[in-house]
């Protein structure tokens, strides 16, 4: 009864793994891959081995489509939901499962070269809005401010400092230069 509870249980676990990362909800999923990452029986390391590789798979999927969306052709603004969505995902998983994973996938590089392009994406539409404002051409500025400003609101908690002093300056040059539009325009 004992031995049966046991394969109970441990079924019970196998199932939840397999929900976890087939839902790619990777919270709380340490616990359960710790044990079998650091066993000594063979059955239960394949199971790590497996579970670990099944994980990585997905992981770099997430990676490979969030690179896509940077890349496509259109403009990354308006897939920023999307990006932000995946990022939480690595995120999570980066958090939960960084030691885990490795050498099979180093979730930390990935994720932070992911971050990098975030805010490179971020920083073209700032200068975007300089060149704008240097050269008075008000319907670039808001093009590039809207732009700017849906990119941010989806994908801001990945944006460094920095990255949002410089959103702010410019917003605020921004501001200075339409407020000022009455003064640029001859009645």
């Amino acid at each position: 009864t004992l031995r049966r509870m046991r394969e109970q249980k441990e079924n019970n676990v196998e199932v939840a793994m397999q929900d976890m990362i087939t839902e790619q909800k990777f919270q709380q999923i340490g616990e359960f891959l710790s044990p079998l990452a650091s066993s000594k029986d063979q059955l239960k390391k394949q199971k790590y081995l497996t579970y670990q590789s099944e994980i990585a798979v997905g992981l770099e999927e997430i990676i490979h489509k969030v690179n896509r969306l940077f890349d496509h052709h259109s403009s990354p603004e308006q897939n920023a939901k999307v990006i932000a969505q995946n990022l939480d995902i690595l995120l999570s998983s980066k958090l939960e499962l960084q030691k885990l994973l490795v050498p099979r996938l180093n979730i930390s590089t990935e994720f932070d070269g992911l971050k990098k392009k975030v805010n490179a994406i971020l920083k073209s539409f700032v200068e975007s809005m300089g060149k704008a404002i240097k050269s008075r051409d008000f319907v670039q500025l808001f093009i590039n401010r809207r732009k700017a400003n849906m990119f941010h609101s989806s994908t801001e908690n990945y944006m460094h400092i920095n990255s949002r002093r410089s959103l702010d300056a410019i917003r605020q040059e921004a501001k200075s230069e339409i407020d000022a539009i009455p003064t640029h325009v001859e009645l």
